[in-house]
């Protein structure tokens, strides 16, 4: 006789995988800001996580006023953000190192930053970004109904990515101006 489980233990199996998921992403995310930390100092870092912050709320509050006809659930808003402030991150980074390690063994030097630069990082980064609509599309179809679900999704993804780029180069700049300053 075949193994029946109960519909609540189901559910909670369900539910429970995108809830460690989004933990997750949130813990990269999290390693990113205190990598940032660790290379810019802490001061600096927490003043760019500041200063990045600043146009999260407003961005996604436009991006929730496009959506409020049909809105999406809330945690596939947010896994969206945070697959963009950290999984997009990650990938791309690792992306782009793969494809200008590429270019120097086969470019001379004088090409290979014009490439990494015009090139490789926005392709790379787009297509990292880019990958949360494709898995959406493909295994949370039901979330994904018209063009409005898709530019709240691609807007939370870019506003993600943008937050944690926007403290790897408010750090960088802080710091340069510290130094200037010293």
């Amino acid at each position: 006789m075949p193994h029946h489980t109960q519909w609540n233990v189901q559910h909670n199996r369900r539910a429970l995988v995108p809830i460690v998921v989004m933990v997750a992403m949130a813990i990269v995310a999290m390693m990113l800001v205190a990598l940032s930390a660790v290379t810019m100092g802490i001061d600096v870092a927490v003043v760019a996580t500041g200063l990045a912050f600043l146009p999260v709320i407003p961005i996604a509050m436009l991006f929730l006023w496009i959506d409020r006809w049909e809105p999406e659930p809330g945690r596939m808003l947010l896994a969206a953000f945070l697959w963009g402030a950290s999984i997009a991150i990650v990938a791309a980074v690792i992306g782009s190192l793969l494809f200008n390690l590429t270019w120097m063994a086969v470019l001379p030097t004088s090409n290979e930053l014009a490439l990494s630069l015009s090139i490789t990082a926005p392709v790379v980064e787009e297509v990292c970004k880019g990958l949360f609509l494709v898995w959406l599309f493909w295994f949370r179809r039901r979330e994904f109904d018209g063009v409005v679900d898709g530019i709240v999704y691609a807007g939370l993804v870019g506003l993600g990515f943008a937050f944690t780029e926007n403290i790897f180069y408010l750090s960088a700049a802080l710091r340069e101006e510290a130094w200037r300053a010293a």
